[in-house]
């Protein structure tokens, strides 16, 4: 019995555990070089473009709060 998996990004062959491929696939496993180069990069944006999202709303709400006179939260 083979212990071979298909990589469900690149469609090439791997052995051992794999990987979980979101947010690239939904489901299945990819192999350590498309999680390294594929997977892990795309979750690391993804983080960033949230992490941007969070701060641009803050700096909104520190506007509101500066023109409308009220007091900073401590």
């Amino acid at each position: 019995m083979s212990d071979e998996k298909q990589c469900v990004i690149c469609d090439d062959t791997f052995t051992g555990w794999g990987n979980n491929p979101w947010p690239i696939k939904d489901e299945g496993q990819c192999c350590d070089v498309c999680n390294a180069y594929e997977v892990v990069p795309a979750r690391v944006r993804s983080l960033m473009s949230e992490q941007d999202k969070k701060m641009e709303a803050e700096e909104i709400e520190d506007e509101r709060r500066h023109n409308e006179g009220l007091r900073w939260p401590r």
